[in-house]
């Protein structure tokens, strides 16, 4: 990958990572939760959010945030997905 495509990508890969933090600290959790979460930029260009690993309870404070429970029962069999996703392609 060529250095400008590779920065470009670790700065979406940073404003998301920052954008979720950012909601970590809103719900009040220790700022140690929040020192988890990590950009990750692959070889092939690929951005993602790394959360590490959560203690329960921040786990459980995030969960809840994000709405009410509600299963997700997927149509053809496979496993469950979220609202609307499309499984059939990958990020």
């Amino acid at each position: 990958m060529e250095l400008e495509r590779w920065r470009e990508c670790w700065a979406r890969a940073e404003a998301a990572a920052d954008e979720l933090r950012s909601g970590v600290a809103r719900l009040g959790l220790e700022p140690a939760v929040c020192r988890r979460v990590r950009p990750i930029v692959t070889h092939p260009g690929r951005v993602y959010v790394d959360v590490g690993m959560l203690p329960e309870d921040a786990a459980r404070i995030i969960a809840r945030a994000l709405g009410p429970e509600r299963p997700v029962v997927s149509g053809d069999g496979g496993p469950p997905g979220l609202p609307g996703e499309d499984r059939r392609t990958s990020v």
